[in-house]
């Protein structure tokens, strides 16, 4: 992959983390809390790598449309992916464009991963095997994962945390420095605490008077 980046930004450590594991052509799982800078990552990836194509997808249409890419199921096109791996195979094979673009040299980035299920993910696995005639994990596509696990679930509640795919070829980057909140400590620790479930009393009088103040303003 193309290391010639242009003039780096300043990077959290965790962020620097991802972006030295894509760089060396890893898989990676990023994870952290809204704020942490994923977002703005996946775009500095998107503007500086020039030797692999990046395509950015999401699990939902609003999510792509937030991060400017286009949904998972468009990019492999596959429907709503409820058919049969095999039957979805042969979809794919249908549409020479899809498949000229899966045979290529590229980075998929899939956001809101936290959504996906796991026969979702079997199926890509599967899918990018045989266009590409190559055994390896996703046909040896290099894939970025981005999602908070603790925001948004999957629908069918069996998502890809306990998939050996996920366990067995990613590496999982946790990124930690919050960017958005982090000149107001008491919000900050108060998202974090959101986050968890773990609200205090106080923490919910702050947030009813901070709504009391959108409704009044």
């Amino acid at each position: 992959m193309d290391t010639s980046l242009t003039m780096e930004p300043k990077l959290s450590k965790s962020q620097k983390c991802v972006l030295d594991r894509i760089l060396e052509g890893k898989n990676v799982l990023m994870s952290g809390m809204a704020g942490n800078g994923k977002s703005f990552l996946i775009e500095y990836l998107k503007e500086t790598l020039t030797l692999k194509g990046v395509y950015i997808t999401a699990l939902t249409g609003v999510a792509a449309l937030q991060i400017s890419g286009m949904t998972l199921h468009s990019f492999l096109g596959i429907g709503l992916g409820q058919k049969s791996k095999e039957d979805l195979f042969k979809i794919v094979l249908r549409t020479p464009r899809i498949t000229s673009v899966l045979r290529s040299n590229f980075l998929l980035v899939i956001d809101e991963v936290s959504m996906m299920s796991n026969d979702l993910f079997e199926k890509m696995n599967y899918i990018l095997q045989k266009v590409r005639y190559n055994n390896s994990p996703f046909g040896g596509v290099q894939i970025l994962l981005s999602g908070d696990f603790l925001q948004l679930e999957c629908i069918n509640k069996d998502g890809i945390l306990n998939s050996d795919l996920l366990n067995e070829n990613f590496e999982t980057i946790i990124l930690k420095k919050n960017f958005r909140q982090n000149g107001d400590v008491t919000y900050k620790d108060l998202l974090k605490r959101l986050r968890k479930n773990r609200l205090t009393d106080n923490d919910i009088k702050i947030l009813e008077q901070k709504s009391l103040e959108a409704i009044t303003l």
